[in-house]
């Protein structure tokens, strides 16, 4: 932030506008699993989104935080927060910050949290690290002297934070709902009528190894087709080309192209990583490169491979590289309908579902952004916004 003080507004340190209450943990023996006493918070490992979620509770507390104090964590890591919604006792890797008369509540929340990297360049130690009383007194916080400006900040920060809540519950709603589909379509009570039992190799036209080219030869890394390893797959998509060949490191290595629109199953670190081809690509030995045959859709196998990802993890073989056999990736059996239009109404379904996530967390990353900005702009003084009349 900027060390500029606009005009209204002021710089203190946190010990000058809000009580500073560190942890203490209590002795263990005094500790349950019974309810019994206050909620025990040993650090941010009992944070919630918002609100604590203790698993254990102490009867003879040493240090308690209140209702509406801010719940820092001094340990590793430091600066994780969240607001106390009753009573706790609090462990060593706590602090309860109460905020004095000068400064709201809600503010001096959002505050700490953009002046978390004071708190980073003060940590101590070289295995563990944590921040003590002093270093949380002396971190310095910019506030308007207004209480309603410093409101009107707060209640813009509190909206947005709310989208972002809502938006991953419904995240979350969607992604119970699509293991919920995919439960009921792949692993069905009994074998629906018009459905087959099938093994991967009898739905396979080719299945392709890949390789890497020597490296220690330049020319055949500079071209235009893209290559890729198991690292580039995230959430079962093609996330990042990073490396391109030619032609002439196809023809002198075992890499292989795998035409657009098939699947790509990893089959060693990595294992449980698939995705559909979006264009012509090369792939390394993590992969094995999967044609389906006329008996049916690729994305239906798709959907299938990535609902039965554990099966294949517990496959895996070997010390230093996990992976599975070509013979255990073909020999892997299935239930489908035989016709490819049910094959193709279970794979609209899900897709449809799937989208929906897509979207939700493309505006999830867009509000988290905007967060971003505004924490900026607002907390620093830089934005001003309008009060009263």
């Amino acid at each position: 932030m900027s060390s500029h003080i606009p005009e209204g507004w002021e710089e203190s340190p946190l010990e000058e506008i809000a009580h500073i209450n560190m942890g203490q943990s209590p002795d263990s023996k005094e500790c349950n699993e019974n309810f019994i006493g206050l909620p025990f918070l040993q650090g941010n490992a009992d944070f919630g989104s918002k609100y604590p979620v203790a698993i254990s509770f102490c009867e003879s507390p040493k240090k308690k935080a209140n209702v509406g104090d801010i719940l820092i964590s001094v340990r590793a890591p430091v600066g994780d927060m969240n607001l106390a919604d009753r009573e706790y006792c609090i462990g060593r890797g706590l602090a309860a910050i109460r905020p004095k008369k000068k400064i709201e509540l809600n503010f001096l929340f959002y505050s700490l949290l953009i002046e978390r990297i004071q708190l980073y360049r003060l940590m101590q130690g070289t295995t563990f690290e944590a921040v003590n009383r002093q270093d949380l007194a002396r971190t310095e916080i910019k506030y308007p002297c207004s209480p309603e400006e410093q409101q009107k900040i707060a209640s813009i920060l509190m909206t947005i934070d709310n989208n972002i809540e809502s938006t991953k519950a419904l995240i979350e709603k969607h992604r119970k709902m699509m293991q919920g589909l995919m439960q009921d379509l792949f692993s069905p009570n009994a074998i629906p009528k018009d459905w087959i039992c099938l093994r991967l190799r009898d739905a396979c036209k080719n299945a392709i190894n890949g390789g890497t080219p020597s490296t220690e030869n330049p020319r055949y890394w500079k071209g235009t087709i893209p290559w890729i390893t198991g690292a580039d797959i995230l959430e079962q998509k093609v996330a990042v080309i990073r490396r391109y060949i030619n032609d002439e490191a196809i023809r002198n290595s075992s890499t292989n192209v795998i035409p657009k629109g098939n699947l790509l199953i990893v089959t060693r670190t990595g294992v449980g990583k698939i995705a559909i081809a979006p264009f012509d690509i090369a792939i390394s030995q993590d992969f094995t490169g999967f044609i389906p045959n006329e008996k049916t859709i690729v994305e239906f196998l798709y959907y299938l491979l990535d609902y039965c990802q554990s099966y294949f993890i517990n496959l895996t073989q070997g010390t230093s590289i996990n992976g599975i056999t070509r013979d255990d990736l073909l020999d892997f059996d299935f239930i489908c309908p035989i016709s490819k239009k049910e094959q193709q109404k279970i794979v609209d379904i899900l897709a449809t579902n799937e989208n929906i996530i897509r979207n939700e967390k493309e505006y999830l990353s867009k509000l988290c952004k905007i967060k971003s900005g505004l924490m900026q702009d607002l907390l620093s003084g830089n934005k001003r916004v309008k009060v009263g009349g």
